[in-house]
């Protein structure tokens, strides 16, 4: 997929897709060409992760940790497979995520109706 970038040499495009596996796939796959293609970070979209601080900055850190170099990190708080961060946690946690992802290192997405959280 990566190699359709090759058509638009004119243009700074990236390819973000979807991957649910652990994280340890997901380096192999974000190492393939990780200046221009990653999955999703979907490491804090459980549904069962709890609306708790260690937790999130124990996933946040992994994350991170297994980022391959030149990889441009991102954050999402939510998808078409997930209940919405609100009904998962409450509006007061979804903005407080929000705010969060707004100032972590990287690529922001906003699923289409949680930007309400803002």
């Amino acid at each position: 997929m990566d190699r359709v970038l090759d058509n638009y040499p004119d243009r700074s495009l990236r390819i973000v897709f979807e991957a649910y596996m652990p994280l340890h796939a997901l380096r192999r796959i974000n190492g393939i060409t990780p200046g221009r293609a990653n999955a999703f970070n979907f490491t804090r979209l459980g549904i069962h992760t709890p609306w708790n601080a260690k937790v999130h900055a124990l996933l946040l850190r992994d994350y991170y940790a297994t980022l391959p170099a030149n990889s441009v990190p991102n954050q999402v708080n939510g998808n078409h497979d997930r209940p919405r961060i609100a009904t998962r946690w409450g509006e007061r946690a979804a903005r407080a995520a929000a705010l969060i992802n707004l100032t972590l290192p990287g690529e922001i997405y906003i699923y289409n109706g949680e930007e309400g959280a803002f």
